[in-house]
């Protein structure tokens, strides 16, 4: 109740105003303000334990796989192999151990970090379960289909292979 008759004393923009940096600072004024957060910032990410620094590490892969998926450009330096290596990383594992973890050959593992394989939907939910459901076997899905309309939209050589095999063209195009 408190926090509603402080909210009814302000207008949205004083609100707003409060919480955010102002365009009439300097850029002087501007790098210390920024400096000042990120020093608050660094001060509470010490005093976390390693497993909520972990965590934290996790869904801000989580984020970034949702702003990767939300647009409409391919980055191969964003395939699902490299967002598995990162998650990997981030739990600060071995292929060989994490491979363990998710019941399955490290080779199979090294062949899907590689791009060489694609996972099946076993891998993707084992995913997800993994990760207690921080990052969801369908984002791990949406990744690894960015990838796949990629491949389909400039994979030229395998429309001509495939072109003889059409007998027929619908007659009409736009």
């Amino acid at each position: 109740m408190k926090s509603d008759r402080k909210l009814k004393k302000h207008t949205l923009d004083e609100i707003a105003d409060a919480h955010l940096l102002s365009e009439d600072l300097s850029q002087k004024e501007r790098a210390a303000i920024l400096k000042e957060l990120a020093m608050a910032k660094d001060k509470a990410v010490s005093n976390l334990s390693n497993e909520k620094r972990i965590l934290a590490s996790i869904l801000q892969l989580r984020f970034e796989m949702e702003d990767y998926a939300s647009k409409a450009v391919y980055d191969k330096n964003s395939s699902f192999g490299a967002f598995l290596k990162t998650y990997i990383s981030r739990l600060q594992l071995r292929n060989k151990d994490f491979a363990d973890q998710l019941g399955m050959e490290p080779s199979e593992l090294s062949h899907i970090l590689s791009g060489y394989r694609r996972p099946n939907d076993k891998i993707l939910i084992r995913l997800e379960l993994h990760s207690n459901k921080n990052i969801s076997a369908l984002l791990w899905y949406k990744i690894l289909e960015r990838e796949k309309e990629y491949e389909l939209s400039t994979n030229f050589s395998l429309r001509e292979a495939e072109r003889p095999y059409v007998k027929q063209y619908f007659s009409y195009s736009f």
